[in-house]
């Protein structure tokens, strides 16, 4: 089976802080990660929207942001720059890097057609691939996602040792697609 690990949980658990320390990990491996990362956009005290994060050149773009504009996922207009740097990446990391990284599989990723295409040829690939995955979205590739990988759920108790188990993706082999807890 396809070595791949995600976490999952509640929004402000650490999920993107574990996908990022895990990636640094990797690196401190000698490997060469690749994919994208995401951040919010921070603005007196507020979250303000959403940046992309090449995970390789650390290349940044808005994702998402507060305003009015299509395409929409809750409260945030999406951006494309962000969508298409996220796609760029992602697909760059499947042609180069060793390992690929994908922060989220959720709502507003999945929103562009393009790069849902190429978590999807992530997903199909056989390189080891490491990531976050919204918790309950109902969507057919999330569930996906959540159904064929080890997914871990954060929690306090766990969360700091889920960037160690997200880097051990990389040993080759996997443990086939079961939900983690604390």
């Amino acid at each position: 089976m396809k070595p791949c690990r995600f976490v999952t949980g509640p929004p402000g658990i650490g999920k993107t802080t574990a996908v990022r320390k895990a990636v640094e990990r990797l690196r401190d491996q000698g490997l060469e990660v690749g994919g994208f990362l995401t951040g919010e956009v921070r603005a007196a005290g507020r979250r303000v929207g959403f940046f992309a994060e090449d995970a390789k050149t650390g290349e940044r773009a808005r994702l998402a942001a507060l305003g009015a504009g299509e395409p929409r996922v809750g409260r945030y207009r999406l951006v494309r720059e962000g969508l298409r740097l996220a796609e760029r990446a992602l697909r760059a990391a499947l042609a180069e890097a060793q390992v690929v990284a994908i922060d989220e599989v959720g709502p507003m990723e999945l929103n562009a057609p393009g790069l849902r295409e190429a978590i999807e040829a992530a997903l199909r690939s056989e390189k080891p691939t490491i990531g976050s995955v919204h918790q309950r979205s109902p969507d057919p590739l999330a569930r996906r996602v959540r159904e064929s990988c080890s997914v871990l759920t954060l929690s306090v108790q766990n969360r700091d040792r889920a960037p160690a188990w997200l880097a051990g993706v990389a040993k080759g082999g996997d443990d086939g697609g079961t939900q983690e807890g604390a």
